[in-house]
């Protein structure tokens, strides 16, 4: 990320977890390509396995293989994102930190709740984490 704000990547960009739109595996990805328009400023970002997560306008948004619910958009979505997509429901000011996980990620709300999002964590999209460390 640059100091502006801009997000760039670069790597294999299979399932589309890179973002750029596109899930081809070719020589470009292998160089740095922005993420987003112009006007796009990202705040945070996070790289798990299959998928890219970042912030922008205190919202989340990921991008990538989504087949087990990975990126937290809920049991109806589970097409791989091949652009960064808002995950619904997450307002980054309600969260004190975050980080992506295999499989989903997770986040430590300011009232101190964890909560999981994401295959094995939370059944496709976000809620607490009970002590079982399995979602409701």
């Amino acid at each position: 990320m640059t100091d502006e704000g801009h997000l760039w990547v670069w790597g294999d960009n299979e399932f589309g977890r890179l973002g750029l739109g596109h899930a081809d595996r070719i020589e470009e990805n292998y160089y740095p390509n922005r993420v987003g328009e112009t006007s796009d400023v990202w705040t945070d970002f996070s790289h798990s396995g299959s998928n890219l997560y970042g912030v922008k306008n205190n919202k989340l948004y990921a991008a990538g293989e989504n087949n087990n619910y990975n990126i937290g958009l809920g049991l109806l979505n589970t097409e791989t994102q091949l652009s960064m997509i808002e995950v619904p429901g997450v307002d980054i000011t309600e969260i004190n930190s975050w980080q992506s996980s295999w499989g989903g990620f997770i986040s430590i709300k300011n009232n101190g709740e964890l909560w999981g999002f994401g295959h094995a964590l939370a059944h496709g999209h976000g809620e607490p984490v009970e002590e079982t460390g399995k979602g409701n």
